[in-house]
């Protein structure tokens, strides 16, 4: 019998020493896993889980060689994690706390107490809630390392509906198509005067000489009476041009679609050129 005591106390004692060597096992295979998990987070972007993750692994109860490369990973995080600081002001523009807030469509902040708080970086959907207002929705872009980023928003006030669309613009009636009408009808009457003075002269001179000096007229003399009957002909033509065109604008042309007229007169050895130019 008091042998059989002594077998199980040995026992007792046995487990009573191999308990505590099976928990450090656990608790360094747990250490482990966290370090695994916070690299994982960490590469995927979701720095605020690796923080946490990381935070594990550092803990005393793990092995020293890993605690210390946690606390380098750590740090890392934590430079790279970028933080929002959320104020809000109400109806008569003061700052109110009763602001509920919610991430990319989860809770956030349940009230706003004006502290710095990490979020992963990339795009996110902030919605705030106010009571008796309407609710107002912004998005921001975190990049890494963007730390205490200010983001403020004013709630209108109570009963407010969505801002009045702006009146529509007042077109004025375009000008354009009188306009250019006006100007091919005084690029017509101005070529079919030209067209009269230079052709009548034209003719006049050409009798003078054949009564006068033909057939020995000389050269400058004849080459006169062939620049003026070229002018005449040259406004005759612009003359024709400017009156099509003003009829086609007064009948078919869309006002907003007038062409711009530009007319240039050149002078030239007994009359003048009129130059015609359309642009669209």
């Amino acid at each position: 019998m008091r042998r059989a005591k002594q077998i199980l106390i040995v026992v007792v004692a046995a487990m009573v020493a191999l308990a505590p060597a099976k928990a450090r096992a656990d608790q360094k295979d747990q250490c482990i896993d966290a370090s695994v998990h916070g690299q994982e987070l960490r590469d995927q972007g979701k720095l605020v889980a690796a923080r946490e993750a990381l935070l594990a692994c550092g803990a005393r109860a793990c092995p020293a060689l890993l605690r210390k490369e946690c606390a380098g990973w750590l740090a890392d995080v934590e430079a790279r994690t970028p933080s929002i600081v959320i104020a809000a002001t109400d109806e008569a523009g003061h700052d109110t706390a009763d602001v509920q807030v919610t991430l990319d469509g989860a809770p956030f902040l349940a009230r706003l107490e004006g502290q710095a708080i990490a979020v992963d970086p990339g795009t996110h959907l902030l919605r705030f809630a106010h009571a008796g207002s309407a609710g107002i929705e912004q998005s921001v872009i975190l990049r890494e390392g963007e730390r205490r980023r200010a983001i403020t928003v004013r709630f209108p006030p109570h009963g407010a509906g969505a801002p009045a669309a702006p009146p529509a613009p007042i077109v004025a009636t375009s000008p354009a198509r009188p306009v250019a009408v006006a100007a091919f009808g005084g690029v017509a009457v101005a070529s079919g005067i030209t067209f009269a003075v230079l052709g009548l002269g034209a003719k006049n001179d050409a009798a003078t000489l054949r009564t006068t000096c033909a057939p020995a007229c000389s050269a400058s003399a004849v080459d006169a009476v062939r620049r003026k009957e070229i002018g005449a002909n040259v406004a005759l033509g612009v003359g024709v041009l400017a009156t099509a065109a003003a009829a086609v604008l007064v009948f078919t042309w869309p006002p907003a679609a007038a062409p711009k007229p530009s007319v240039a007169v050149r002078p030239v050895l007994g009359g003048a050129i009129a130059a015609l130019a359309l642009t669209f």
